[in-house]
């Protein structure tokens, strides 16, 4: 060793820097959750007969057993409108239809494309993976609202839950904040009093 050569003492390693960007980030994961189940119930389809769409992108309840081996009752469905032209054999599509003569909104396999069906443009042909039958009327590309792009089971069921009770959800998410804030306020307290008693 060099007997020229100084030592420089390390510089403790603050470790509150780790835990307060830990902190920060729980606290921006913890806010972002909530702004999507915000989201969710925002958008999230309950009307049979309505879409609603932001980006071309609609959510989904789903309230039938027709597609339950894929699709079980309860699942949220998320939906994204494509070129109807591009949607093939297999794949699964939410599209307005008539059911008892009242328009109704389905999520359904397809099962045949039809280039040009009586006349009238690209049509297909669908059934749900649970039925036995085909369905009798066509869809037309013009009523496809939008291919499944994702499937989360039995979240649409909570979702549901918090849009029907949303002034007693809203409640419990105030709640939640506020014991949130307080039990990190108390735990700030609790460690400047550890502090203060390691100085002493």
């Amino acid at each position: 060793m060099n007997e020229n050569q100084t030592n420089e003492t390390l510089k403790p390693i603050k470790k509150h820097r780790i835990s307060s960007v830990m902190k920060s980030l729980s606290e921006i994961l913890f806010y972002a959750l909530i702004g999507l189940i915000i989201v969710l119930v925002v958008l999230q389809n309950q009307r049979p007969d309505e879409a609603k769409t932001l980006f071309d992108t609609s959510i989904f309840y789903i309230q039938t057993d027709s597609m339950r081996s894929v699709m079980p009752r309860g699942s949220l469905i998320v939906t994204h409108r494509d070129d109807p032209e591009t949607l093939e054999v297999g794949e699964y599509i939410t599209y307005y239809t008539k059911i008892n003569g009242k328009v109704s909104i389905v999520t359904h396999e397809i099962v045949e494309v039809i280039d040009n069906y009586e006349g009238n443009g690209l049509a297909f042909s669908t059934k749900g993976v649970d039925n036995d039958e085909i369905d009798k009327e066509k869809v037309y590309a013009a009523n496809v609202i939008g291919e499944v792009k994702l499937t989360v089971p039995q979240l649409g069921i909570y979702i549901s839950y918090i849009k029907e009770n949303y002034i007693l959800s809203g409640v419990i998410v105030i709640l939640i904040i506020a014991f949130k804030n307080s039990a990190s306020d108390y735990l700030k307290e609790l460690k400047k009093e550890r502090k203060n008693v390691i100085d002493l």
